[in-house]
């Protein structure tokens, strides 16, 4: 599946940005602070995207992960 592949809804950071796509979602976990990363929802939620982009899961999974994971943080910024 191709990391280019869009949600069936944008979903909204804190900040207002939408993440759309597998791959702005994967660039949103890399950017969160390193202290973030061990986080489980975290980790689900990159674990998530992996199964969607590496078997071909739908992308509702890797959405479900980083709505859960958006809000397990409470990140504001990245």
């Amino acid at each position: 599946m191709s990391w280019n592949r869009k949600f069936d809804k944008p979903i909204t950071l804190p900040d207002g940005r939408a993440i759309r796509t597998l791959k702005e979602a994967g660039e949103y976990l890399l950017q969160l602070p390193k202290k973030k990363h061990d986080h489980p929802a975290v980790q689900a939620a990159a674990e998530a995207l992996q199964v969607v982009v590496e078997h071909g899961a739908p992308p509702m999974i890797a959405e479900i992960g980083m709505r859960k994971m958006l809000s397990a943080i409470g990140s504001r910024k990245p």
